[in-house]
């Protein structure tokens, strides 16, 4: 084998702490590696200025990263902050669930996994990692919406 380069490590070595991150599943439709092959999509596009950081790179399956360009956009989002952290910064399933919620003021992951087509269990991830939102309890429902201040 050849010798790999001090940037050729940090460029393996990242992307593959992205596919660790996130439990080498795609967080576009939750299938998981070894039954399809996965990539390391940027969030935001080098071609727009994305750059090659932990928190702008997202684990997809080579199918979702291939089609994301006609389903997928965030661009309307740029520049919104909440909590002083930047939506553009998040996965990708962070701006969509958001959005939804903005849009409709509160939902469950049911809600917005069978709206936007995202697995409900990396919705549901997402949902109680941010803390950006708000959750209510309503019977066997919980529904997520903005926090405020």
């Amino acid at each position: 084998m050849g010798t790999m380069t001090v940037s050729s490590k940090r460029y393996y070595g990242l992307r593959f702490d992205v596919l660790e991150r996130d439990s080498f599943t795609c967080q576009y439709c939750g299938q998981s590696a070894p039954s399809v092959p996965l990539t390391v999509d940027h969030i935001k596009p080098r071609s727009e200025g994305g750059e090659d950081t932990e928190e702008n790179l997202i684990t997809a399956c080579w199918s979702c990263n291939a089609g994301k360009a006609s389903r997928l956009t965030v661009t309307h989002l740029s520049g919104l902050s909440l909590g002083g952290q930047s939506i553009t910064q998040m996965p990708r399933i962070g701006p969509i669930c958001l959005e939804y919620i903005t849009k409709h003021g509160r939902a469950t992951s049911t809600m917005i996994s069978k709206a936007t087509g995202i697995n409900q269990s990396n919705v549901s991830k997402f949902l109680n990692h941010s803390t950006l939102l708000t959750k209510e309890r309503e019977g066997k429902n919980v529904f997520y919406s903005l926090s405020v201040g």
